[in-house]
């Protein structure tokens, strides 16, 4: 079993009475990894570093939990992710990291994914661009909202891995 552990001290163990351990199970992580180390499905081989130039990817969410923990699962891809967390800042990053794949969330203050979706588009580099909506809202409005706006996929929270896997290889076969 693959798993993190880390120290949790529960609060009534906190004065020299000792340590508490919490293992949490990442296996599904962990099945992912393999697959993409071990080249056991047509998924996890397009994601290895021997297939062609890597992935680069922009995970743009304002729940910095979310964007940060996308990334770090994507960089068990082989990916190479950055996270921001507003639209603005996404489109200053956009020109120089020059992504394949943006995963926005839609619904952001300020420039929500919608608008951000619009103007990535406007971009000279947003016209090959794969966008991808990861949102909450999965209501058909919101994907018709989603399609005006320029998203090429409309995924609902939470993804399962092997969704991820799909959009990745997807993204990656677009190179």
């Amino acid at each position: 079993m693959l798993g993190l552990l880390y120290m949790s001290p529960p609060p009534e163990t906190r004065s020299r009475q000792g340590s508490s351990f919490n293992i949490v199970d990442i296996r599904i992580v962990r099945s992912a990894f393999a697959r993409i180390q071990l080249g056991g499905s047509d998924r996890g081989d397009v994601m290895s570093k021997n297939s062609g130039p890597l992935l680069r990817v922009l995970a743009i969410d304002d729940e910095r939990d979310v964007a940060d923990s996308t990334a770090a699962l994507l960089r068990c891809f082989g990916v190479d992710v950055r996270a921001v967390y507003d639209g603005l800042t996404a489109l200053a990053v956009i020109s120089e990291f020059k992504p394949h794949l943006a995963l926005i969330d839609l619904c952001m203050p300020g420039t929500d994914g919608f608008e951000t979706a619009r103007r990535i588009r406007n971009l000279p580099e947003g016209g090959s661009l794969v966008l991808a909506a990861v949102t909450a809202w999965g209501h058909a409005e919101a994907r018709q909202r989603a399609r005006e706006a320029g998203f090429d996929y409309h995924l609902i929270k939470p993804l399962p891995v092997e969704d991820f896997e799909e959009l990745l290889a997807l993204a990656h076969r677009a190179l």
